[in-house]
């Protein structure tokens, strides 16, 4: 008695099920690997999130820095406060200390 897997009926559907994983292989094949793919649509938008998160975040920025300058523009304790800050400069009759910290000495312990 012939098996049932190698019998004349189940031949062509064995055949027909063959193309078929084929074809569908290929095409989830082409669809993961190619250039316009699931994959690259994902990398794309990841890339987005990043984008749009350093936007944002330069947005934020840009507002702080014009906040700055209309400070700096239109009160003068702003632009007394850079000077004492950044520029290390005194106020008139004013003496300036600047202390500087040395390097600890290692024969010191």
């Amino acid at each position: 008695m012939p098996s049932p897997v190698n019998s004349p009926s189940h031949t062509p559907r064995l055949k027909a099920l063959a193309v078929a994983v084929f074809v569908v292989s290929c095409i989830v094949y082409g669809v993961l690997r190619d250039d316009e793919g699931v994959m690259h649509v994902f990398r794309e938008r990841s890339r987005l999130q990043e984008l749009s998160h350093s936007v944002n975040s330069l947005r934020e920025q840009n507002n702080q820095l014009r906040a700055e300058i209309k400070a700096l523009r239109e009160n003068p304790r702003a632009i007394e406060k850079l000077a004492r800050e950044d520029l290390g400069l005194s106020g008139e009759g004013e003496i300036v200390f600047i202390l500087e910290s040395e390097p600890p000495d290692p024969g010191r312990f």
